[in-house]
């Protein structure tokens, strides 16, 4: 290139550097974004810190096709940049439309929309809080700031802007930090889903996998369900278990069934004998999910697939958010019976 219009790039690339809302850094690497014209659509924010207010406009909009104040068809531009010997390299490039990067950050927002566990709906719709690039890029490594590559965020950048599916390996990497830690976090499950809703060839039903899915076709899904139940088991028989089966088991649980649920449910009945004894309620219902949950496995799979794993962990996620909500429910509900009984005024004795 001209010494001219080299100079004219790098003029302009640090002006889109010195203003937040026109470049994001993640991971090693840089995204800049600008348009033709001058537009109020900031994609900076949506995919740094979102806003629920702001998604939730996004999504009205786009739903109903009202656009207009997005400037639909102004050009959009956006380039992803990493450093080397001194110099700014670009690795991707995307060209398109504002209308277009909308539409696609707004298919983005709902596939990885996913219950909060600290959520009191069992249904999950209510806000669920948006989660930004890096947060999922970061749920793919133990430790964002020293482990992730630049490819991670590069991938989800442009699926969240170009509206391309995720590769498979993303979920595989999420799922293996679910394995390495014994633990589902949200980021991680968010990315999950979204990973494989992304590659499916038409856009899914409204709230799909927002919550739980008990008519879900995946028996991995309700293996997943199933560790959760008798996770819960062991926490209602012992409140003060430091560890739990989920840290022992989750590996082997998620990656072959057959060989572990039958030791887990025999393990799981001197716990459930306890609470018949001590919790009558609680056994019925616990004892009422397993038997549930078991009818929707059917055979037991002897090894799970990448996606199957995938699958184990989101039911797994879904099972123990909807049961904290539940519980958050009936505390709710009995505080609220105590605070009726204790403002009622006693009934007059009859004389």
């Amino acid at each position: 290139t001209c010494r001219e219009c080299g100079e004219a790039f790098t003029r302009a690339l640090n002006e889109l550097l010195r203003d937040e809302r026109s470049h994001i850094a993640v991971g090693g690497g840089t995204f800049v974004f600008w348009t033709r014209k001058e537009t109020a659509f900031d994609p900076a924010g949506f995919m740094r810190e979102p806003d629920a207010a702001q998604v939730r406009a996004l999504l009205e909009s786009v739903k109903r096709g009202r656009r207009a104040d997005l400037a639909e068809e102004t050009s959009f531009y956006a380039a992803s940049l990493s450093a080397s010997g001194g110099r700014a390299v670009v690795r991707d490039w995307i060209d398109t439309t504002v209308g277009t990067v909308s539409e696609n950050l707004a298919r983005r927002v709902e596939l990885h929309k996913l219950i909060d566990q600290r959520s009191e709906d069992p249904g999950g719709l209510t806000e669920p809080r948006p989660l930004g690039l890096f947060q999922l890029a970061a749920a793919t490594v133990r430790d964002a700031r020293r482990d992730l590559p630049v490819t991670t965020p590069r991938m989800l950048f442009r699926a969240a802007l170009a509206g391309t599916p995720l590769p498979p390996d993303i979920a595989f990497q999420a799922v293996r930090r679910c394995r390495a830690e014994q633990r589902v976090t949200r980021p991680r499950a968010a990315l999950i889903k979204l990973a494989l809703l992304s590659q499916e060839p038409d856009p899914p039903k409204e709230d799909y996998m927002v919550a739980l899915e008990p008519d879900h076709h995946s028996p991995a899904y309700h293996c997943g369900r199933l560790l959760a139940v008798i996770e819960d088991v062991q926490r209602a028989a012992l409140p003060s278990v430091n560890s739990t089966i989920v840290d022992r088991y989750y590996g082997a649980a998620s990656s072959t069934p057959a060989v572990v649920f039958g030791a887990l449910l025999r393990g799981a009945q001197p716990h459930l004998a306890k609470l018949e004894r001590d919790r009558r309620g609680a056994y019925i219902n616990l004892q009422r999910r397993i038997e549930e949950v078991c009818a929707r496995i059917g055979e037991w799979p002897a090894t799970l697939a990448l996606k199957d794993q995938a699958l184990f962990s989101l039911g797994y996620y879904h099972q123990r958010a909807n049961d904290r909500a539940e519980a958050a429910s009936r505390r709710d509900a009995r505080q609220e019976t105590a605070d009726t009984d204790a403002n009622t005024p006693e009934k007059e004795s009859q004389s």
